[in-house]
């Protein structure tokens, strides 16, 4: 497998950012030839807070899977700031998403240009982005992944709680949002801009939460708002919390909703043949 870690300017962030991407080009068969040679499908998978563009390959089997669907991988560094846009500190990571990084990856690697094969994933934080961008960019993005998703609705708490995780405090939210204003208004367009879509026909999501899951709650309301806008929508859960273990197990799920069929493995020290 080619796994790389890529730095390039981002002309909408303004900065020069991490970007690590997982291409199936080097698959051979046991005649030690080229399996593909692409455009491949692609998804781009978003790491929640805390996290970094290698998250996803350290704590899951995502790259055992992708190789089984023949998949690239498109991972970008989000840092804290949720995938939206901030237009007030010269920082919009939804566009940078929706826009600009799947045409920079067409750039530089062998991904499809068609809609059909991009798709957008994310956990927690990078839930929230994938449905956020997914939903704004139907014309990009295929279909949508969202595990766990950070999906709140309500107004930035009253007043500064020390002994809260730094992204539950008001500090923070304000320095990702704004002010309550922008905060609530961004919220509500989750809602807002799937009520209003004139195609809601064209999107395809799959959600996952676990039972034991303290945005359980959250996701299940969305999820049914969904479906009564007539909506595509694949909703699971399974037995765990906020975890990686759940994580594993729902992107194996969502791979094998969007694509059902596995590649040639080709030769790999977990297919030896004698």
């Amino acid at each position: 497998m080619a796994l790389l870690h890529v730095s390039f300017f981002s002309k909408t962030l303004m900065r020069t950012i991490p970007l690590s991407v997982y291409l199936p080009s080097d698959a051979v068969d046991f005649n030690n030839q080229y399996l593909s040679e692409g455009p491949y499908k692609a998804l781009v998978l978003l790491h929640g807070v805390l996290g970094s563009d290698q998250d996803w390959v350290n704590q899951t089997r995502i790259l055992r899977y992708a190789k089984e669907k023949n998949l690239a991988l498109i991972m970008p560094s989000g840092e804290n700031h949720f995938y939206v846009d901030q237009p007030w500190n010269y920082t919009n990571y939804g566009e940078f998403i929706g826009v600009e990084l799947p045409e920079i990856s067409r750039r530089m690697f062998p991904i499809s240009r068609k809609r059909e094969d991009l798709g957008i994933a994310g956990l927690s934080m990078g839930g929230y982005g994938a449905l956020r961008n997914g939903i704004k960019y139907p014309d990009t993005f295929s279909v949508i992944g969202a595990f766990s998703s950070a999906i709140k609705k309500q107004a930035l708490p009253p007043e500064e709680i020390p002994e809260a995780p730094f992204f539950l405090r008001k500090s923070f939210l304000e320095a990702v949002f704004k002010d309550e204003e922008t905060f609530v208004a961004e919220g509500n367009q989750l809602y807002h801009a799937v009520q209003t879509m004139e195609r809601k026909d064209e999107l395809s999501i799959f959600m996952a939460c676990g039972m034991e899951d303290w945005l359980l709650e959250d996701n299940r309301s969305y999820s049914s708002f969904l479906k009564e806008q007539g909506v595509s929508l694949t909703y699971k859960e399974h037995v765990g919390g906020h975890e990686w273990d759940f994580w594993d197990w729902a992107m194996k799920q969502f791979l094998d909703w969007w694509i059902p069929e596995d590649a040639d493995q080709g030769v790999s020290s977990g297919n030896v043949k004698s």
